[in-house]
């Protein structure tokens, strides 16, 4: 009944539209596998610095994805209005495939446009409701218009469908064909990133490793010294982008009179900043508290002033941790009420700033404290 090219017009107008169909749907899965693969190396991998090649290659997927469905929408319907369709449907005695543009695209190319004109209109009248009416059309109009392209490709898949299951031709199997179209640009995204997930796993393993080193010899530093209370980061139970810290106390965690020392270090390894912190007792004077202090963080300072360990400026580990002049005048003239925050210039171009803190004297009660942090940083 039919001839061999009859055959393969049906044939074409089975696949073609489906084809179209899953390589336009087939976008969106791409979009949200390249989401996960950048969350993957920014959140978990924590990578540093911008993977060009991962960023860039979904849009030349999604642009041969784009053209491809609208060859093959194209040539469906051109397919489908052709007198050589018009022959097989006559000889199949079905009725004419309607491949006319489909009411929904031709709603959505209207939406579109009135969302385009509200959105400038509220833009130019600085009203945000009317520009979020515009923005909110044009999305609508989107899912319509896909929606739109497919019914049509599913009307003239259903025309060939109906004439090879009524007359019991054989036709190419969709399942392989879906699962590739979709499967595809999957593969590919994870083929580029494979690369940059292995740089950047070997790269978090290094850094860990040089900051377990920092942070073994920071923590060793402070026992040998005496300190009452170490505590110290474990770069081998997570890896932290944000750096770690090591604690030193002169005496043991509780005790109202110790002192500490915070070095804080890099993701690499690298010390970048040294917090001492001490708390004040308000029985005795400013001039007793901060010899107290001075004492006790010259103790701690000791302990690793001659480490040899990475530092992010020359001579930071090394730096004299007393109160600047300008600090010790105006607390010793002011208030153990008052906060005061005093930022100077350490030697060796340092960055200095000591900071003490309280609360006001209607407020102090048991629960108030009154303490002291000396930091120094590379400039």
């Amino acid at each position: 009944m039919f001839t061999d090219s009859d055959v393969r017009l049906i044939r074409r107008l089975y696949l073609w539209p489906k084809l179209g169909g899953y390589f336009l749907l087939a976008i969106f899965p791409t979009l949200a596998a390249w989401v996960v693969l950048i969350m993957i190396d920014d959140i978990a991998l924590e990578s540093r610095g911008t993977y060009d090649a991962g960023i860039f290659a979904l849009l030349p997927i999604v642009v041969v994805y784009l053209v491809i469905s609208m060859v093959l929408l194209v040539r469906s319907r051109s397919l489908a209005g052709s007198d050589e369709w018009a022959a097989v449907e006559r000889a199949a005695l079905t009725p004419h495939v309607d491949a006319s543009t489909p009411g929904e695209l031709n709603a959505a190319l209207g939406l579109a446009s009135a969302g385009r004109v509200a959105q400038a209109v509220g833009e130019g009248r600085g009203d945000r409701n009317l520009e979020g009416i515009g923005e909110t059309a044009q999305v609508a109009a989107g899912a319509l218009g896909l929606f739109g392209i497919w019914h049509l490709m599913h009307t003239l898949h259903e025309a060939a469908r109906r004439i090879a299951e009524g007359y019991r031709l054989p036709m190419p199997r969709l399942a392989p064909r879906r699962l590739a179209v979709f499967l595809a640009p999957v593969i590919a995204l994870v083929i580029v990133f494979v690369p940059r997930f292995f740089a950047s796993a070997s790269a978090m393993s290094e850094a860990q490793q040089a900051a377990a080193e920092t942070i073994d010899a920071v923590a060793a530093a402070f026992e040998d010294g005496g300190c009452g209370y170490v505590s110290a980061d474990d770069p081998q139970e997570g890896y932290q982008s944000y750096g770690y810290r090591i604690f030193g106390y002169t005496l043991d965690i509780g005790d109202p009179e110790t002192s500490s020392l915070c070095v804080s270090v890099n993701e690499d390894g690298v010390v970048e900043t040294l917090d001492y912190h001490t708390d004040f007792d308000l029985s005795l004077t400013p001039e007793e508290n901060l010899a107290r202090a001075e004492r006790d963080f010259a103790s701690l300072s000791g302990m690793v002033a001659d480490l040899d360990v990475p530092l992010a400026a020359d001579g930071l580990l090394a730096a004299e941790p007393a109160f600047p002049e300008e600090f010790v005048e105006q607390f010793s003239a002011g208030s153990y009420y008052d906060d005061l925050i005093v930022r100077f210039d350490a030697a060796g171009g340092l960055s200095g700033t000591v900071s003490y803190e309280t609360d006001p004297e209607e407020e102090y009660d048991e629960y108030s404290s009154s303490y002291v942090y000396l930091t120094f940083e590379a400039s």
